[in-house]
């Protein structure tokens, strides 16, 4: 009978302790990284890159599972991991809003553990870019009585840092886009030979136009091309996470086939 009324006067008072402990947890953490909000962004926005810079996607490099699913970047993209390791676990995250160089907003699910809100806010500032992490969870009303005890800003904020710390040094190492002045100009139509391809840094590009005008050389040999004008470069995208590239070369309509 006693053990049955103290049962009853613990349940009893783990339910209040429920209806007056939070019912919603808050976490963020911010950072100035000297580079444009674009480049940042795009390092967020890019599930792929967070290996990179991410605290969480490197506690276990060894024994994790992954997988990405959906778009490459933006809304829709899924990340989906698995790992004997419980800081690590199983999980999946989802890119769930986003407003470009401003905001990306993602769905945290983990076993167990339910569904939070994250987030990463970019602003323009003084000295680069402002970039604001958080996390936004509600907590079910039996786990609440736990809050009481538990200091999830102090849990979770210093793992905010190190990512942003992270996200820092590679927003930063990105090449830095020249600051150039753009003019429209109307020029005569002309012929060109181009070809595309992809790096990942700057480092690579030397060589890679090396290989595109070689490439570009061999084709007006063959067809009897004659280069008209110096060669030249378009940069169709330029950031942290890829280089797109088309070399050419202006050349004489004139030509004529070698090869049946």
């Amino acid at each position: 009978m006693k053990i049955g009324i103290a049962l009853a006067v613990l349940v009893l008072i783990y339910i209040v302790l429920a209806f007056i402990a939070p019912a919603h947890c808050h976490v963020e953490r911010s950072t100035i990284i000297n580079s444009d909000a674009k480049t940042a962004f795009t390092n967020v926005n890019t599930l792929k890159t967070w290996k990179q810079w991410s605290y969480w996607d490197n506690i276990d490099k060894v024994t994790m599972c992954d997988s990405f699913s959906g778009p490459d970047n933006g809304l829709g993209a899924k990340h989906w991991w698995k790992s004997p390791n419980d800081s690590v676990g199983q999980g999946t995250l989802t890119i769930s809003k986003v407003e470009e160089n401003k905001l990306v907003e993602t769905e945290l699910y983990f076993e167990g553990m339910g569904t939070s809100i994250g987030g990463w806010k970019f602003a323009d500032t003084t000295g680069g870019t402002k970039v604001t992490t958080y996390m936004d969870m509600d907590i079910p009303f039996l786990g609440r009585p736990f809050m009481l005890f538990m200091d999830m800003d102090k849990m979770l904020g210093g793992d905010f840092e190190k990512s942003l710390n992270g996200l820092k040094a590679l927003s930063e190492s990105a090449p830095k886009a020249p600051d150039i002045t753009v003019v429209e100009k109307d020029f005569e139509k002309i012929q060109v030979l181009t070809v595309w391809d992809t790096v990942k840094t700057t480092g690579e590009i030397g060589e890679m136009l090396g290989n595109l005008y070689g490439e570009i050389g061999e084709v007006a040999k063959e067809f009897k091309y004659e280069q008209s004008g110096a060669v030249f470069c378009i940069y169709h995208r330029f950031d942290s996470v890829k280089i797109i590239m088309e070399a050419g070369i202006p050349i004489k309509t004139a030509g004529n086939k070698t090869k049946g």
